[in-house]
């Protein structure tokens, strides 16, 4: 993540209910499964599209607990109105 031409580090946490991003320098915000609208699969990350047009990519060899495989099953079970672009 890039901000007024600074790299920001940030993690992503999934959770049955929610995604909650952390970015190194404090950030801190909460989103529901539910506001996510499209979800693009490519060669080496996975974006999460919500209604206000923000974007959360999640880079396919970035995971530190579960596995890639888990999380598309998981998010495609959650995401159930998401239009699909791509393929996993």
């Amino acid at each position: 993540m890039v901000n007024n031409n600074k790299v920001i580090d940030y993690t992503i946490n999934f959770y049955e209910d929610r995604i909650h991003v952390v970015t190194s320098h404090g950030g801190n915000i909460t989103y529901d499964y539910k506001n996510i609208n499209k979800i693009i699969f490519s060669k080496n990350i996975d974006i999460l599209v919500l209604e206000n047009k923000v974007g959360i990519i999640v880079k396919k060899d970035g995971f530190t607990k579960g596995s890639l495989v888990e999380f598309e099953k998981f998010i495609l079970s959650v995401c159930t109105d998401a239009k699909i672009k791509g393929e996993k």
